[in-house]
């Protein structure tokens, strides 16, 4: 397999992390207005940005917390410490840690780690997706009227897309069965690729947020495009994707719709 020292070094240093920080006593701060952040998010990043410049000295960092100025120029890690933070300070069990291998702004390698699901997810790009060892695909079979479709939390700082996302929840939900918010990219991403949902929209413009979950799900053969319906790059407002076309056209239409 391609990059198998990479994936390897990323689940043995992420599960490292975690399992060093994860009981300790957390402290909870006011990171910005409707954001949250604790000494865990802080420490599992440090923890992984050391080891990898260990590792891999000629690479660089673009994490959540502390490297976010960083361009994503040559061979570039991914850091997501803590998604679902919120979730987290407040006692709820839906968060994971992930991460991802970019290089020349192509993600290559993802890893998605739910704890309290047991769950790891993770892919190389041309070599498919697994969960716990187990090849993954999207439930490409599913009815429209059976779908289950997540979606990512409104934006704050940009009411235009809030508007969006709201306007376009209420074109979608007639037609599928559920609609479903989980408060982490890593949940949307994951369960869509391993066939728990059948399709997801994040709208943020960090890579951290998408980048291994993306891959995730284009390994395990969903539809991806940008909310304009449009090859998504990263830094485009959001990412959809979908487990068949049927699904895929109602959201994505959905989208275009309620920007219009």
């Amino acid at each position: 397999m391609r990059y198998e020292k990479e994936l390897d070094f990323l689940k043995t240093q992420m599960a490292a992390a975690y399992e060093k920080y994860a009981n300790a006593e957390r402290t909870v701060v006011q990171k910005r207005a409707f954001d949250l952040v604790t000494d865990l998010d802080l420490n599992i990043e440090k923890y992984l940005t050391a080891e990898i410049e260990k590792a891999f000295p000629c690479d660089t960092v673009l994490g959540e917390e502390f490297s976010s100025a960083v361009q994503r120029q040559g061979r570039v890690w991914s850091l997501d410490p803590i998604d679902g933070t919120c979730n987290m300070a407040n006692g709820a069990k839906l968060y994971g840690v992930q991460a991802a291998l970019i290089e020349n702004d192509e993600t290559v390698v993802g890893v998605v780690y739910l704890p309290h699901f047991g769950e790891w997810y993770y892919a190389v790009k041309g070599e498919g997706a697994w969960c716990n060892g187990e090849r993954i695909r999207v439930n490409d079979g599913v009815e429209l009227q059976n779908a289950l479709v997540s979606v990512g939390d409104y934006p704050h700082r940009n009411t235009e897309l809030a508007r969006i996302e709201h306007d376009a929840i209420r074109m979608i939900f007639p037609k599928i069965a559920k609609m479903r918010m989980f408060g982490g990219a890593c949940m949307d991403f994951a369960f869509t690729a391993s066939g728990k949902t059948h399709a997801c929209v994040i709208i943020t413009h960090n890579v951290w947020d998408i980048a291994p979950g993306l891959l995730l799900c284009q390994e395990a053969g969903a539809l991806v495009c940008n909310l304009q319906g449009e090859a998504y790059r990263f830094g485009d407002d959001g990412v959809i994707a979908a487990a068949n076309k049927q699904v895929f056209d109602v959201v994505k239409d959905s989208f275009v719709a309620a920007a219009k």
